[in-house]
């Protein structure tokens, strides 16, 4: 017959120590194990027996301070029976009264005088003295009385959390949380209780969980594991994290890109978590030159039992000078010394005018050409013209002419400058001025006359 204690049934179990109860002797045989631990810990493990040379009959053993002892005869069988049906009655409990008496009941073969053969039910009582064991101990945790049922991000809460030594337990509990959510760290004063005997039977230790300014909000569940000679326990406590969050996006009315002088509209939307309260103030920066953004409203305020999400617009208005391209802005929120940012794009349209290649010379009599191509910035689609071409010398014609009123983004075209025997000679500086979109674009190149 095999034993078992485990440990830990809180989580993983853990294997304690093991048994067998048994006899050098082949044909011993042992039914019905039931046991109980008295209030030091000591176990008594009973059951019945029989063999060849043994009635039908009841024995126990004891397990105390992790040793096993000898098997002890209860109740010895009287006869023998023959009988299919065994066991109806076999149990064994502590006495409530003393928390150290064992009773047990079993049965076992008994002879009515010589002349029937039956059942016998036996009731024994099992006391064990002389050795005590180390016991056990449990953990509890609760919010400590001062603190705040929610704390906001980069806030401490503290918990108090009480072991106490069962059945006489003695040694050092050591103490463990784990579930802390990002950011956010855990430390124990003490960092372990200890019990020795017949001193306390249960201490404290304060338990400051400390979140960080990124700690999301939300509520956590928390796990609390005391640990001693290889045997766990766990509680459970619940972190509440106040927070808010920002999020930004280009607001459905509002066109993927914009030209410059136009505006571009953002929806900016404030979310309050695990009952956060208090007035988050908007920002934006990022902003590319000429352009300026407003938020309406310029904040957003939250109560207790109130809404838990809020809206604001923010407005970026561009001028004409504002350069053509693709901006990240940063929307920043603070609150109660809490700050959190979402970012948008801004798309500017605009165009550049590319001459390839910048520079070269032209010879007297002679012509070169410039390859002239609009190039597209921000998802601008308009057509351009080319309004001019000025800085060109005497001596000096340039073809097409009239120069091309409409090219589409990407799209280039040839520009030839002709050079007569009497054109000037050294270097003359060509700009081209092109117009799309209300927009006017400028550049300038380098030609030179040579003999």
């Amino acid at each position: 017959m095999q034993w078992y204690q485990l440990g830990s049934l809180d989580g993983v179990p853990a294997l304690l120590q093991q048994g067998i109860v048994d006899d050098p002797d082949p044909g011993h045989y042992r039914f019905f194990p039931s046991l109980a631990v008295d209030g030091n810990g000591n176990v008594a493990l009973a059951y019945a027996y029989s063999s060849a040379t043994d009635y039908a009959g009841i024995r126990y053993t004891t397990i105390s301070a992790g040793a096993q002892g000898p098997e002890t005869v209860l109740k010895a069988g009287e006869a023998t029976l023959l009988e299919p049906r065994y066991g109806d009655y076999a149990g064994t409990a502590l006495d409530p009264h003393d928390n150290l008496t064992i009773w047990h009941v079993e049965e076992y073969t008994k002879d009515y005088f010589g002349l029937v053969t039956e059942w016998g039910t036996w009731i024994s009582a099992i006391q064990i003295t002389g050795t005590t064991t180390t016991g056990d101990f449990s953990v509890t945790a609760t919010l400590a009385p001062s603190s705040p049922p929610a704390v906001l991000s980069g806030g401490s809460e503290s918990y108090t959390v009480t072991v106490s030594a069962l059945s006489g337990f003695t040694g050092t509990v050591s103490l463990a949380v784990s579930g802390l959510p990002a950011g956010a760290g855990g430390s124990f004063s003490p960092g372990s209780v200890t019990f020795a005997g017949g001193g306390a039977t249960s201490g404290t230790s304060t338990l400051t969980v400390t979140t960080g300014a990124a700690t999301p909000g939300g509520t956590y569940t928390l796990t609390i594991t005391g640990t001693a000679a290889g045997v766990s326990h766990t509680a459970t406590v619940t972190l509440v994290v106040q927070n808010f969050s920002i999020a930004a996006t280009l607001a459905p009315s509002s066109p993927p890109s914009v030209l410059p002088g136009k505006s571009e509209i953002y929806t900016v939307t404030v979310g309050a978590l695990s009952g956060f309260t208090g007035t988050v103030s908007l920002a934006v920066s990022g902003l590319p030159a000429g352009a300026g953004g407003s938020f309406s409203p310029g904040s957003v305020t939250f109560t207790t039992g109130g809404a838990t999400s809020a809206t604001s617009t923010l407005t970026i208005k561009t001028s004409t000078t504002t350069p053509g391209g693709t901006y990240t802005l940063t929307v920043t929120g603070t609150g109660k010394g809490i700050v959190h940012t979402a970012t948008v794009p801004l798309a500017v349209q605009g165009f550049l005018i590319s001459v390839s290649p910048p520079s070269q010379a032209v010879s007297r009599p002679g012509s070169a050409s410039y390859a002239v191509t609009v190039n597209a910035i921000g998802g601008f689609t308009a057509p351009v013209t080319v309004r001019s071409l000025s800085g060109v010398p005497r001596g000096v014609t340039y073809s097409p002419k009239p120069l091309p009123a409409s090219i589409s983004p990407g799209a280039s075209f040839t520009l030839t400058l002709n050079t007569s025997s009497t054109a000037s000679t050294g270097a003359y500086v060509l700009t081209i001025t092109a117009r799309g979109a209300g927009l006017t674009r400028r550049v300038r190149r380098t030609a030179r006359g040579a003999n």
